[in-house]
C-alpha cells in the first residue's frame, strides 16, 4: 500500500502561507523556492491529524479547524 500524504495550506483572509526552502539546491528544489506545508500521515492516524500535527512541525501554528478539498 502507498502511503498517504498531507499537503496544507493556511490562507488567513487572502493571504498564503508558505515554507522557504533555505536547504542548497538538490535535482527535485531549488533555494528559495516556496513550498506548502506537508509530510507523511503516521500509522493510526487520520488525514487532518497529520495535517494539524504537519503545520506545527513544520510552522509553529496550531490549527483549531481544518476541511478536506481535494483527495489525489
Amino acid at each position: 500500500m502507498k502511503k498517504q500524504t498531507v499537503m496544507v495550506y493556511l490562507k488567513r483572509g487572502k493571504k498564503l502561507c508558505f515554507l522557504v526552502r533555505d536547504k542548497k539546491n538538490d535535482t527535485v528544489h531549488k533555494q528559495g523556492i516556496l513550498l506548502s506545508i506537508g509530510g507523511k500521515v503516521e500509522a493510526g492516524e487520520g488525514i487532518v491529524e497529520a495535517a494539524k500535527r504537519e503545520v506545527m512541525e513544520e510552522s509553529g501554528v496550531t490549527i483549531h479547524s481544518a476541511s478536506l478539498r481535494a483527495v489525489m
